[in-house]
């Protein structure tokens, strides 16, 4: 009466849960702790109905791990159990359950024997049939017909409960499989539903391929290029005292700074050029005071050389300080950690690209050249935003092929309709050039028929 009672109770425990992982432990800890058991495990065959038990739970122990062993031997136990529909009973002394005519016990035998314990499956049903075993493990005596009894009751309780938790806590693909499955088993008949259902997909996916029709597209890679880009040099040899601007900073013509290089050294050589300028116009002075014309002249003839390197170096230490050229958008700057290197005269430390004068360069693979025509519309994706879409005008084809990544390619240029403000050049993606609404069969198959083509010369 105990047990009974018992069982009674975690029929209810189980009904009150939500989940399949708490309801099934929940039941392998109940039945170990009232039956004093060393080990329950709760075994599912799925809710697909696949016919291969796994075991689920197991009490006291938190994630049960495919590759044991010992997971291997319970659940070939269970599956001798649930292939039966049968209580299977067996025992480390040899025992059976008592009753039981033609039982195969060879499973649960080797479990019994390996562990040195008493092995107990029974099945669990709902209204559909087996859906799971439970199988339960403890030393010493044999189980009683009163035990057997309340552990038949307790599988009668829960195991429609843990199929319907089980079904409910698969993911949403699984779900939706399994309501087709039965969809399609309440129209077609109970046999051979999956095959019935894979011939009518099967015909509707030919009759779509042969007579519907879409967009055929040749695809390639693409990379926005800007037009009209300018440079920015170092004006003389000298070092580097500052870098102001990044790749993507938006720059004005004549405002604003990119860099400055240390003029110190020239500063310092301005200071000794107006010295001594000065110095040479007092001496012309002096000596036209005293009639000395001739010293006079050459005097000043110094001084005005003198005025011409002081311009020089103003107009030098004037380029110390690097503006932008143009309006647009920095595609190219020196790093910051070049501050205080060494540079020459004529090397490119910035490159600017104008506002509005981007295109789209994509790469055609050769096969498809042929299809491609100026005029024709497409579609890119950048890298940076997969999710935003472009259109573009094809508007010049290069009529000679280059090599990327070993494949000959040809270069399609192209006009974008808009230009966003997070667009900028050197933004890679997939484009997509419509060529002509054609069958599906053609636009899947194509690939396949040239390469077929090619093979065998036709």
């Amino acid at each position: 009466g105990a047990l009974l009672a018992s069982g009674v109770e975690l029929g209810a425990m189980v009904g009150g849960e939500r989940r399949f992982p708490a309801a099934s432990m929940g039941v392998a800890n109940g039945v170990a702790a009232r039956f004093g058991a060393d080990r329950v495990g709760v075994g599912m065959i799925g809710a697909n109905r696949d016919g291969f038990v796994r075991l689920r739970a197991m009490s006291h122990t938190e994630r049960v791990h495919r590759k044991m062993a010992l997971v291997g031997a319970i659940e070939s136990a269970m599956q001798e159990c649930a292939d039966q529909d049968e209580e299977v009973l067996a025992g480390a002394d040899g025992s059976g359950l008592d009753g039981a005519v033609g039982v195969v016990d060879r499973a649960a035998r080797d479990l019994s024997e390996r562990e040195g314990l008493t092995v107990l499956s029974l099945p669990l049903r709902d209204t559909g049939g087996v859906v799971g075993v439970l199988t339960v493990e403890r030393a010493g005596a044999s189980f009683t017909r009163e035990e057997v009894e309340a552990l038949r009751l307790i599988g009668n309780v829960v195991g429609p409960r843990l199929a319907e938790l089980e079904e409910r806590d698969r993911w949403i693909g699984a779900r939706a499989a399994l309501w087709a499955r039965r969809a399609a088993a309440s129209l077609l008949g109970p046999e051979h539903t999956w095959a019935k259902v894979a011939a009518i997909l099967l015909a509707a996916f030919l009759a779509f391929a042969i007579f519907g029709r879409g967009m055929e597209t040749a695809g390639g890679s693409f990379v926005l290029e800007s037009v009209g880009e300018r440079s920015v040099a170092a004006p003389f040899d000298g070092f580097v005292s500052a870098v102001l601007v990044e790749v993507g900073d938006p720059v004005v013509a004549g405002e604003t700074v990119l860099a400055r290089l240390d003029d110190s050294s020239l500063r310092l050589e301005l200071a000794e050029a107006r010295a001594q300028m000065r110095a040479l116009a007092q001496r012309a002075a002096a000596s036209r005071g005293r009639g000395r014309i001739a010293e006079a002249q050459i005097a000043e003839a110094e001084a005005d050389r003198a005025e011409a390197g002081i311009r020089v170096l103003e107009h030098r230490i004037a380029r110390a300080e690097m503006v932008a050229p143009i309006d647009g958008v920095v595609v190219m700057a020196a790093q910051r950690r070049t501050v205080g290197a060494p540079v020459e005269t004529g090397r490119v430390m910035f490159e600017i690209a104008p506002p509005g004068s981007m295109r789209i360069v994509v790469a055609a693979p050769e096969d498809r050249i042929g299809d491609l025509e100026i005029g024709q519309r497409g579609w890119v994706a950048p890298a940076a935003y997969p999710e935003r879409r472009l259109a573009f005008s094809v508007e010049r084809i290069d009529p000679v092929a280059t090599v990327v990544d070993g494949a000959n390619v040809f270069r399609v240029s192209g006009t974008l309709d808009d230009r966003p403000d997070w667009l900028r050049p050197g933004m890679e993606g997939v484009a997509r050039i419509e060529i002509g609404r054609a069958r599906w069969a053609w636009i899947w198959g194509r690939d396949l028929l040239e390469w077929v083509r090619m093979r065998v010369w036709l």
